[in-house]
């Protein structure tokens, strides 16, 4: 069994222009046209593959500095920091994997929007609509 994910894409799409694509009733549209949705679906998905791990650190790296923004203002900021620290070390390692990649900005995605609806809800007015946040590449 191939592991690399372009290979198995490379297999699904050939399997389906040549097995699968050719004994669907002609007649049958609706069947021929879905069967071609997934042919260029899985093109895509060989196309985007590439790139994912950076824009997953791109996308992570602009959570970092977004989460660090929001920092001074955060109720509960001790959570936040820790979640900060793991990405940036996540960010920094050499060997660091496309999954803790993604753990790390599912986390960050989380925090930040619990960070973003306790000032909210806060009861303090100067916190409402203070939040000049920038983030910087």
């Amino acid at each position: 069994m191939q592991l690399r994910p372009e290979i198995q894409l490379q297999s699904m799409i050939k399997a389906m222009k040549d097995t699968i694509i050719p004994v669907l009733a002609p007649d049958n549209k609706p069947a021929r046209e879905q069967a071609q949705l997934i042919v260029e679906t899985m093109r895509l998905m060989q196309k985007q593959l590439p790139i994912m791990y950076d824009f997953d650190r791109d996308e992570l790296s602009r959570l970092v500095a977004l989460a660090e923004s929001l920092q001074a203002e955060a109720d509960d900021e001790e959570g936040l920091n820790g979640v900060v620290r793991s990405a940036k070390h996540a960010l920094a390692g050499a060997s660091t994997t496309p999954k803790v990649l993604e753990q790390e900005i599912k986390r960050l995605r989380k925090l930040i929007g619990e960070c973003v609806t306790r000032t909210y809800q806060s009861a303090d007015p100067a916190k409402k609509g203070s939040s000049r946040v920038s983030v910087k590449k």
